[in-house]
């Protein structure tokens, strides 16, 4: 049987969430796409953006992998 994997991805930036939902025709391609996307937007890397969240699963809705950064708070003065 065929199996597909998804990468769903969520941001916020500028308090604006973005989100879509990759399909892949393999794993390799969807953890090149996991990566790629939490290099881009996750750990600082991009100024406006405080939340980052990726997930990998296949069809039988297994999650393979997921991860999730947001911007670390401030403290008060």
């Amino acid at each position: 049987m065929e199996n597909k994997f998804f990468m769903t991805r969520i941001r916020r930036t500028s308090g604006t969430f973005d989100k879509g939902v990759e399909v892949h025709d393999d794993m390799n391609t969807a953890k090149g796409a996991y990566y790629a996307y939490l290099g881009a937007y996750g750990y600082g890397r991009h100024a406006d953006t405080d939340f980052c969240s990726v997930i990998i699963s296949d069809m039988s809705g297994t999650i393979i992998t997921k991860e999730t950064w947001q911007k670390p708070t401030e403290p008060e003065a």
